[in-house]
């Protein structure tokens, strides 16, 4: 799976705007240690400052391209590395996770994985988007079962693994976790109407679905796409409510 970090911040003020209120969970910490696990460009990596100024932060991502865009930002203070943050080892006194979680399987597992790096007294703070009942997402999921894009891309491409919010707490409270905070919020944005909505979700969403289609089917399945969300959203200027779950639980000291 290639991203394109250009592409992925066409919407950079929207993507950040869950940022903020995961961090505003976070208890003051002096000299933390932070992990960011799945940092992407770095641009909201760099921000964990503005809450912690003292603070050392490691970022992690897997995707070479979105790496490259974050070394850039590289200080002594922040720094980041190219590693499957299911592999990551350490402790530290912030475990964050900014918006995938939802790209990876077992969710239960990544959460103790997680939950493994914190030390004692550690706060885990983690954002998934969880907008796949959408008309975006499902309008996806049914294209990629039709001809002729089928061939190539599995059902599976077009979903998530979230699970329902709920079970978020109970995993949470497995682990031992304190002052557990778990709620869904729904942001909202207003984009230029079905061609934003669409330029949103080739950011994300489509990024799997486009890497397995063929060069000559690409262009007909956003075209196919588009064709349909205009149907929903005819107007030049759409609201494009964008779910996400927010998790924060700390250890016990």
């Amino acid at each position: 799976m290639t991203w394109n970090p250009d592409q992925y911040l066409k919407f950079q003020a929207e993507r950040e705007a869950p940022f903020y209120d995961l961090i505003s969970h976070l208890k003051p910490v002096e000299r933390p240690s932070i992990i960011d696990l799945g940092c992407g460009p770095g641009n909201l990596t760099v921000k964990l400052l503005d809450r912690f100024p003292d603070a050392r932060v490691l970022g992690i991502d897997s995707s070479p391209e979105m790496l490259v865009k974050a070394a850039g930002l590289a200080t002594e203070q922040v720094q980041f590395a190219m590693q499957d943050l299911r592999e990551v080892q350490g402790e530290h006194d912030i475990v964050f996770s900014h918006a995938v979680l939802q790209w990876l399987p077992d969710h239960p597992g990544v959460l103790q994985h997680m939950w493994n790096l914190l030390k004692p007294g550690g706060q885990l703070a983690v954002q998934l988007p969880s907008n796949f009942d959408h008309a975006t997402h499902r309008i996806a999921r049914e294209l990629v079962q039709k001809d002729p894009y089928r061939e190539f891309v599995s059902p599976e491409g077009a979903h998530r693994n979230v699970l329902p919010l709920d079970q978020y707490a109970e995993v949470l409270y497995a682990l031992g976790g304190q002052d557990i905070q778990c709620y869904q919020k729904v942001y909202p944005h207003v984009v230029p109407g079905a061609e934003g909505m669409l330029e949103w979700v080739k950011g994300t969403l489509l990024v799997p679905i486009l890497g397995s289609l063929p060069e000559e089917l690409k262009e007909s399945f956003l075209m196919d796409m588009l064709s349909e969300l205009k149907v929903l959203y005819p107007g030049d200027q759409v609201f494009y409510g964008f779910k996400r779950t927010l998790l924060y639980a700390q250890r016990s000291s």
